[in-house]
């Protein structure tokens, strides 16, 4: 049994473009509902992908990790620099 890190990576920033679109759907959501789906999203994600219920939870599991690293690079970065860059024309 092994994992694709290709789709693990691929799942791991469609999940976070999820959430980052039920956050802005949803504004006024609680931050615990949106960290709450996210393991459900990940599962979904990963019986999307296929396999044996071990492949399936591991494959959960992992997509759910890299998801919480992947989201400082791939929402919180941007969103700074770009506040930065308003910021410098006034």
């Amino acid at each position: 049994m092994t994992v694709d890190p290709m789709y693990i990576v691929t799942a791991s920033v469609g999940v976070v473009g999820v959430v980052e679109w039920l956050k802005n759907l949803f504004p006024r959501g609680a931050q615990g509902l949106w960290t709450g789906l996210l393991p459900g999203i990940c599962t979904g994600v990963a019986i999307f992908g296929g396999g044996d219920w071990t492949q399936i939870g591991t494959n959960a599991l992992v997509t759910l990790a890299v998801s919480e690293m992947s989201y400082p690079i791939l929402v919180q970065l941007p969103k700074a620099l770009v506040d930065k860059f308003r910021k410098s024309l006034g």
